[in-house]
């Protein structure tokens, strides 16, 4: 169960689906900012970390390191 259905059925309202939307206006853009920032922070540490674990020191991918991990029974 979902979108419309799910909210009226937890709501009795069939028209909540629409509604809510109307409730949240502009909430997400005043965290945009914030959320930009987490989200860049995320990107970096993942890439640090591949670059760490699957890369040669010139920065190439060392395919068979990561398949292993990817698909071995290790």
């Amino acid at each position: 169960m979902a979108g419309q259905a799910f909210w009226e059925e937890l709501t009795g309202d069939p028209d909540f689906y629409l509604k809510i939307i109307q409730l949240m206006k502009n909430k997400p853009q005043e965290h945009s900012v914030e959320f930009k920032k987490a989200w860049d922070a995320a990107i970096n540490r993942f890439t640090r970390e591949f670059v760490e674990t699957f890369c040669d020191e010139n920065g190439n991918i060392d395919w068979e390191s990561l398949v292993k991990f990817n698909s071995g029974k290790d």
